[in-house]
């Protein structure tokens, strides 16, 4: 059995990407069109490749339903009604777009985009979003995700509202 420590060493060498601050000082990740916002509410966005995590890796570090609602914050957890977009929350606060990818790439479809991330900064600091291609997808991507433990922290993921 691999420990967390284990999992985010793969993690972080799967998850390779380089960042070089623009001209504003705003950081991006090569090849891609990331960029951090300086608000108050800002929110990282990329479409970068990076290597996906092996599925078993993450359905062997994964929390289940039961054990998310055990935590007093997440008491009334539902996944709420289907659609593209996945809104994650209980993100480590060191957690980075290249983590998300990492994990969230694995539901590329060699037909479609890469899933796009937003991790949001600021007051929204410990959320992302993620959108895919189709309903199926995301709904996909959920059931096998959510409670994924990500540097000791189990993502906790529903879909997003008004999207």
């Amino acid at each position: 059995m691999a420990y967390p420590s284990q999992i985010m060493s793969l993690e972080s060498k799967l998850a390779k990407a380089t960042s070089n601050p623009d001209q504003r000082g705003n950081k991006s990740v090569s090849g891609t069109a990331t960029t951090i916002s300086g608000e108050e509410d800002g929110e990282v966005e990329t479409a970068a490749q990076v290597l996906p995590l092996p599925l078993e890796v993450i359905e062997r570090n994964r929390r289940t339903v039961a054990e998310i609602r055990a935590l007093p914050r997440f008491k009334d957890y539902t996944p709420g009604e289907p659609n593209k977009v996945l809104y994650i929350k209980n993100l480590h606060p060191k957690a980075s777009v290249d983590d998300l990818q990492a994990v969230f790439g694995l539901f590329h479809q060699e037909d479609s985009e890469w899933p796009k991330i937003r991790l949001m900064t600021g007051r929204m600091r410990g959320q992302a979003f993620v959108e895919f291609d189709s309903i199926d997808v995301a709904t996909k991507a959920l059931q096998k995700v959510n409670g994924y433990l990500m540097r000791e922290k189990p993502l906790v993921i529903c879909y997003g509202r008004g999207h």
